[in-house]
C-alpha cells in the first residue's frame, strides 16, 4: 500500500522549494511593467512626492548604506506597493541576487496578487529568469486559491506549474478540497495516473478524513497503489479517524489481514489513546 509524504495545510510554505534562482543576474527593470493606467499629472506628482521617501530609504538599505530591520524593511516595501505598482516591481527587481531579493520578489507577488490577481499573473510572465517566473507564478495561484482554488489550479494548469514543480499543484489541490472537496476530487481523479496524481489524491484523503474517514480510507485503497506510500497514507487516516471516532477506527482495523499494516495501524490507535 502506497503514499506520498503527506504534507499539511500549512505546506503552503513549502513553496520555498521554489528557491528563486541565485546563478543568473537580477531581471532587467523596465519602465512600465506592469502597463499602470494613465493617471492625472497631479496624481503622479503627489504619487511621487510620496514615494520618493519610501524609496530613498528601501535603495539605502539594499545598497548597505542604512541598516533596517525586518518590519521596517516590509512596511515600507507594503506601502510602496500600495502607492505605486510600478515602482515597487522596480525596486524588487532591482535588488541583488540572494534572500532578500528572492524574499522581496516573493512578497511582491503575493501582495500584488491579493489587490489585483490578472496583474500579477501578467507581471509574473514578464519576469526573464525562468526559475524566478516559476516561483512568482506558484506564489500567485496560491494567495489566489485563498478565495478561489478552482480557478487557481487552472491557471497553475495554464503556465505548465503542475511539470514545474508538483508540489504547487498538490497545495493548491489541498486548498481546493477544503472549499469544494467534490470538485477537487473529480479533477483530481481525472488526472493521468502516476506518482502526482497519487500526490493528490493522498491530500484529498487529509481533508476528507476530517468529516468523512471511511470514504477517505476507501479514495486511498482505491486510487493508491499498494505500497509504502498507500500505507502512510493509510496510516494518516486513520490518525484523523481515531481522533474523532476511536471504537469506529479501532473496528475498520481490527477487520485488517494480519501483517505489518495492521500491526502499525494499531500501534497507532495505542500511541494516540496515550494522549486521549
Amino acid at each position: 500500500m502506497k503514499l506520498p509524504i503527506l504534507l499539511s495545510a500549512t505546506a503552503s510554505l513549502l513553496l520555498g522549494a521554489f528557491v528563486l534562482s541565485r546563478h543568473h543576474p537580477p531581471s532587467a527593470i523596465t519602465d512600465a511593467p506592469l502597463s499602470s493606467p494613465a493617471r492625472p499629472k497631479r496624481e503622479r506628482a503627489n504619487i511621487t512626492l510620496a514615494t520618493e521617501p519610501l524609496l530613498a530609504q528601501l535603495t539605502r538599505w539594499r545598497d548597505g548604506t542604512a541598516h533596517l530591520d525586518r518590519e521596517t524593511i516590509h512596511a515600507l516595501a507594503d506601502k510602496l506597493l500600495q502607492l505605486d505598482t510600478d515602482a515597487a516591481a522596480r525596486f524588487a527587481e532591482s535588488i541583488p541576487l540572494g534572500p532578500h531579493r528572492d524574499e522581496a520578489l516573493r512578497r511582491f507577488a503575493q501582495g500584488l496578487a491579493t489587490r489585483a490577481p490578472e496583474r500579477a499573473e501578467h507581471w509574473a510572465v514578464t519576469l526573464s529568469d525562468e526559475a524566478e517566473r516559476t516561483a512568482a507564478l506558484a506564489y500567485i495561484c496560491t494567495q489566489i486559491a485563498r478565495t478561489d482554488a478552482a480557478g487557481a489550479i487552472h491557471k497553475a494548469e495554464h503556465h505548465q506549474l503542475d511539470q514545474a514543480s508538483s508540489i504547487t499543484v498538490e497545495n493548491l489541490v489541498h486548498q481546493w478540497a477544503d472549499q469544494d472537496l467534490p470538485a477537487a476530487t473529480a479533477w483530481t481523479l481525472a488526472r493521468p495516473h502516476g506518482q502526482q496524481r497519487e500526490q493528490m489524491c493522498s491530500r484529498l484523503a487529509i481533508v476528507q478524513s476530517a468529516t468523512e474517514p471511511e470514504q477517505a480510507a476507501r479514495l486511498v485503497l482505491e486510487e493508491i497503489p499498494e505500497g509504502p506510500n498507500q500505507t502512510e497514507a493509510l496510516i494518516s487516516v486513520i490518525s484523523q479517524w481515531a481522533t474523532r471516532d476511536p471504537q469506529s477506527a479501532t473496528i475498520w482495523v481490527e477487520s485488517f489481514p494480519s501483517g505489518s499494516l495492521k500491526e502499525r495501524a494499531e500501534n497507532e490507535l495505542q500511541q494516540l489513546g496515550k494522549l486521549r
